[in-house]
C-alpha cells in the first residue's frame, strides 16, 4: 500500500524549489539559453530538496513550514547559478592562458 502522506512530504521541498526557480527566473535576464534555463531550475530544485531539511532540522521548524523554507531555498539556489554563470562568461580565456604559460 502506497504512503502518500510520505509521497507528498518528498515531493514538497522539491516542488517548491521547482516554482520558487520558475519565479525567481523571471528576473535574471542573462538566463537565455535553454540549456541555463534547465541548470537554473535544476540548481533550484536540488538547492531546495538537499538544504530544506537541514534547515528545518537546525532552526527547529514545523514540517508545515517546509514548502516556504524550499521555495526560499529555489530561489537562492537558481540566483547562485546565474552569478556562476555570469562569472564565467566574463573570464578573459586568451589572458588565463598566457598567466598560466607564464607562471
Amino acid at each position: 500500500m502506497i504512503n502518500w502522506s510520505k509521497v507528498v512530504e518528498w515531493l514538497l521541498a522539491p516542488t517548491a524549489g521547482l516554482f520558487g526557480g520558475i519565479s525567481a527566473l523571471r528576473y535574471h535576464q542573462d538566463v537565455r539559453t535553454a540549456w541555463e534555463i534547465s541548470l537554473f531550475l535544476f540548481t533550484s530544485i536540488c538547492c531546495a530538496t538537499f538544504l530544506t531539511g537541514l534547515i528545518a532540522q537546525f532552526q527547529v521548524l514545523s514540517q508545515s513550514a517546509a514548502g516556504g523554507v524550499g521555495y526560499l531555498l529555489g530561489v537562492f539556489g537558481g540566483s547562485c547559478i546565474s552569478a556562476l554563470l555570469r562569472w564565467v562568461q566574463s573570464v578573459d580565456i586568451t589572458d588565463l592562458i598566457t598567466r598560466l604559460k607564464w607562471w
